[in-house]
């Protein structure tokens, strides 16, 4: 996976006078392709940082981001049905009757 500034910009921080709280944002860029399943990612991701009172460790993390796309890559790795395939049906020979009758016309 790779992570780059979508834009290039300066994470922001925001200060909170009350609670004396310290608050990062970032805005990336996420980029992965995995091989064995074929599912590509290119996403933007917005991220909030909390710190704590003395501001020298991450308390929180807040990910903002379009999270069923992880959720296809999750699902790439196992096998899933999805209905049933059929060899000959009656919609297929409707189908089959309607591309006959447009063949002939034209």
């Amino acid at each position: 996976m790779r992570i780059t500034d979508d834009k290039p910009a300066y994470p922001n921080s925001i200060e909170y006078k009350e609670g004396a709280q310290l608050w990062v944002q970032t805005c990336e860029k996420h980029m992965m392709f995995k091989k064995k399943t074929g599912v590509k990612l290119d996403m933007p991701m917005h991220r909030l940082y909390k710190t704590n009172n003395e501001e020298n460790q991450i308390e929180s993390i807040f990910d903002y981001a379009d999270w069923r796309v992880y959720e296809e890559i999750w699902n790439s790795f196992s096998d899933i049905e999805n209905g049933k395939i059929y060899i000959n049906h009656e919609n297929i020979n409707s189908v089959r009757k309607s591309a006959y009758a447009f063949k002939i016309v034209n």
